[in-house]
């Protein structure tokens, strides 16, 4: 099916600029069809260790791109004891910037299937909705408002992590990271990638 899609995608694009009289416009049905749809990458992550404050990489981000959702599921908590504050953000190398809240969330106890959702901007929590009962979260999640642009550095790595602090050293749980995502243009094509 995705070839098919390709295909036709790639036969309209040529159609289309025979038309125009153009080889690219950024506004032709092949690039409004890839900025619209979206992408998504998954990386599943073990946190076992100890820090104050420890941090894992998830995805490395070139270009500019727009995220629009991105949430974690506890796949294993074999031990998920005093695992506090919680937070994703971007490291260029130099620069911290916090996509959700420094302060973090508390993920101490959380079960199977649990999910960490970025559901609204960078001022606020990661929400963290466990499984043992039915929850919902309803912020401005999925919204143009929760979304955010993100401009990878030039020239040197800009990654999406997870940051945590932990005390304890028998942590052991595992969470399955999900990221929803698309380019801004071509003339500044992005990508975003499991690290």
């Amino acid at each position: 099916m995705s070839s098919f899609i390709g295909e036709f995608l790639s036969s309209f694009r040529r159609a289309s600029s025979k038309i125009i009289g153009s080889e690219h416009d950024s506004n032709s049905p092949d690039d409004i069809a890839t900025r619209a749809g979206g992408q998504v990458v998954e990386k599943t992550v073990t946190l076992t260790a100890a820090g104050d404050p420890a941090e894992v990489e998830l995805f490395a981000i070139t270009g500019g791109v727009t995220l629009f959702d991105l949430y974690g599921i506890f796949e294993d908590v074999t031990n998920v004891a005093d695992i506090e504050e919680v937070r994703l953000g971007l490291w260029d190398g130099t620069n911290w910037v916090d996509l959700t809240l420094a302060a973090g969330v508390v993920c101490d106890g959380a079960t199977v299937k649990a999910l960490l959702i970025r559901s609204d901007t960078s001022g606020n929590v990661l929400v963290l909705l466990d499984s043992d009962q039915v929850r919902i979260d309803e912020a401005s999640k999925q919204t143009i408002l929760s979304a955010v642009t993100v401009n990878a550095k030039n020239g040197a790595a800009t990654t999406l992590r997870v940051r945590y602090k932990n005390a304890d050293t028998n942590l052991n749980c595992q969470i399955r990271f999900v990221c929803e995502w698309r380019h801004l243009s071509s003339h500044n094509a992005g990508a975003v990638v499991a690290v």
